[in-house]
C-alpha cells in the first residue's frame, strides 16, 4: 500500500529544465510565468530548484501539483 501512495504522490510532480536562474529569484513567480506562457493554471503546492547553485547554470525546478491530471498531460 505504501508504494501505491508514493506512486500517486510522484505522479503529481513535474520537473522543468532550462529555466534561467537568478541569484535572488522568486521560484513561484518563475513557475507562474511558465504556466502563463502555456495558457495553463494548475494549482501548485510547492516548487523549488534542485541541486546546488552554480553561476551560469540553470538548475531544474521540481513542481508539485494538487492533481496528477496536468502532470500526466
Amino acid at each position: 500500500m505504501k508504494s501505491a501512495v508514493e506512486e500517486e504522490d510522484r505522479s503529481r510532480n513535474l520537473v522543468i529544465f532550462n529555466k534561467q536562474e537568478d541569484v535572488d529569484e522568486n521560484v513561484e513567480q518563475a513557475i507562474a510565468e511558465v504556466f502563463e506562457d502555456m495558457n495553463e493554471r494548475p494549482r501548485v503546492i510547492e516548487c523549488r530548484r534542485l541541486g546546488k547553485f552554480q553561476h551560469g547554470k540553470a538548475r531544474p525546478i521540481k513542481v508539485k501539483l494538487t492533481s496528477s491530471d496536468f502532470a500526466e498531460g
